[in-house]
């Protein structure tokens, strides 16, 4: 019956992505040509920044360094939010030399900033490095109210070469009403499961290690149902706590490990490590039942709930399915697990050989 049960929610889960991945979602209400980058022939709009140079021949700007500078070309656009906007573009990379930082390289970001004028953050949307051919690239972002305008900025950093970027684009979009029903249509069915894995939960688990087991889901889906912009903030205000050495330190074990590249400053390694420390947590809260609940159900148990956190993330604006967030709460859980099961067999050993 678990066992039925727990296929069943995997069966939704993997229904809700398909769903909310392969169903048009946006429609695009309007579209914003930027500016022509012939900056030097008087643009006002785009500006350039760093010890490089910057040329516009043939509809195509080319940003070129040499191996010790770093240069960039950026255009200001004010935005009426919150709402979707889409930022589409050509690039290509030629002769950049590789090096051994994973920010280096060619660069197409947004950086967002505050209507006070204060940076709120930024997001990459490609990173090239060595040779590499004309390739669109597009990717879609949900603005809050907060962000009052967004920079578009086209960077070579620290590495010889050229950048070559190709009509950018700006595009406002809409979600299609038929996609809204469906989404709060699937938010209330997961609301129902919810409620009845809660009374489930009952007869399985005793009231501490329920307690302490409903606790730490409830923060995870706290977290993954936060919108964007609030839930990087508190990663932040976080990071703030913590050594830059240390956060160094595990950007780099993220890295070697689960192969995570391009994290965007401290407030998010504090998200990665979020998510490794929650679900070690549950790992151990679940594997101190594994009495009731054999280890490999509970192992199962906690791979499904990965997967159902980071698909129910795309309920909420702004939130996507991450591969490398679900492998980092996989091992988490893993770790949390073995960990449980460790501390109640020793427990279980001492509290015999004390009454005998």
């Amino acid at each position: 019956m678990k066992w039925f049960l727990l296929f069943g929610i995997l069966l939704l889960a993997v229904t809700t992505r398909f769903l909310l991945t392969h169903i048009d979602r946006f429609y695009v209400s309007h579209e914003q040509q930027l500016s022509d980058p012939a900056f030097l022939a008087g643009d006002h709009y785009w500006k350039q920044r760093g010890s490089g140079a910057a040329t516009h021949t043939g509809n195509i700007l080319r940003i070129e360094n040499n191996d010790k500078a770093s240069h960039s070309v950026f255009q200001k656009v004010f935005v009426s939010t919150p709402g979707y906007f889409r930022f589409t573009f050509e690039a290509a990379a030629e002769d950049i030399i590789p090096t051994d930082k994973s920010w280096a390289g060619g660069s197409g970001a947004i950086i967002y900033w505050s209507k006070a004028g204060e940076r709120l953050g930024s997001r990459n949307v490609i990173l090239l490095k060595a040779d590499s051919s004309y390739k669109t690239y597009s990717r879609i972002e949900y603005l809050t109210k907060e962000i009052g305008s967004v920079d578009i900025a086209f960077r070579l950093l620290r590495a010889g070469g050229s950048l070559l970027v190709h009509a950018p684009r700006l595009s406002v979009m809409q979600e299609f009403p038929l996609y809204t029903k469906i989404k709060y249509g699937i938010a209330m069915t997961w609301l129902l499961v919810a409620a009845g894995l809660m009374f489930l939960s009952l007869s399985l688990l005793s009231s501490g290690k329920l307690v302490a087991l409903l606790g730490l889901v409830g923060v995870s889906l706290v977290g993954v149902l936060m919108p964007e912009a609030i839930i990087s903030g508190i990663n932040l205000a976080l990071s703030q706590w913590l050594p830059d050495s240390f956060l160094a330190s595990a950007a780099m074990a993220m890295h070697k490990v689960f192969g995570v590249t391009g994290l965007s400053g401290p407030g998010a390694v504090v998200s990665k490590l979020g998510h490794l420390v929650l679900f070690v947590l549950m790992g151990i809260a679940v594997g101190i039942g594994f009495r009731k609940i054999d280890v490999f159900f509970s192992v199962t148990c906690i791979g499904v709930f990965a997967w159902v956190t980071e698909t129910l993330q795309t309920l909420v604006n702004g939130r996507t399915f991450s591969v490398f967030d679900f492998y980092i709460d996989i091992a988490g859980g893993l770790i949390g697990v073995f960990i449980g099961v460790s501390s109640a067999f020793i427990y279980c050993v001492i509290a015999r050989n004390f009454k005998s």
